[in-house]
């Protein structure tokens, strides 16, 4: 069971993964569809994983609007109270998601050690049940690897698979 599963729009992975990788190196395990297990039905795989996380992140883009999963993910995420709405672009949200208070990703330039990622990491901590945990050292390690990919911000990251 993983504290955090994020919800995104597949060709968005690479944005997921990097948030992902930021949150474990801040003391959070992450589930994210990566680990769908091939031949098996990915309904029951993602909807097992949703109600087991304590938190569930969902990453509204221009793209994951119009997505059935992600729509239905942000639906269960609600109803079970453990929904953590967030802007990487800053788009109208469906019907019934226009309401809730979003913490917006759009200004963070992707550094993974970054105080834009304070209000996300804060309602992380309350969903789960306890404080970040920050790996130095490991942030630091993937800082300067993400620099050297062109320190690109979430959105920026490339789109496909």
């Amino acid at each position: 069971m993983a504290d955090v599963f994020i919800s995104y729009k597949s060709e968005r992975r690479a944005a997921a993964a990097h948030l992902a990788e930021v949150l474990r190196l801040h003391g959070y395990t992450v589930w994210f569809d990566y680990g769908l297990l091939t031949g098996r039905d990915f309904g029951r795989q993602i909807e097992k994983e949703l109600r087991a996380a304590k938190a569930c992140i969902v990453l509204w883009c221009s793209m994951s609007i119009s997505s059935e999963w992600v729509l239905d993910e942000a639906r269960l995420a609600k109803e079970l109270g453990k929904y953590t709405p967030c802007w990487l672009e800053k788009v109208g949200l469906p019907l019934g998601y226009g309401r809730d208070d979003t913490i917006d990703l759009t200004p963070w330039d992707g550094a993974p050690r970054s105080s834009a990622l304070d209000r996300l990491l804060s309602e992380v901590a309350r969903q789960v049940g306890r404080a970040p945990q920050a790996n130095f050292e490991g942030l630091r390690v993937y800082d300067e690897t993400w620099r050297r990919f062109g320190a690109p911000s979430l959105a920026r990251f490339a789109l496909g698979e």
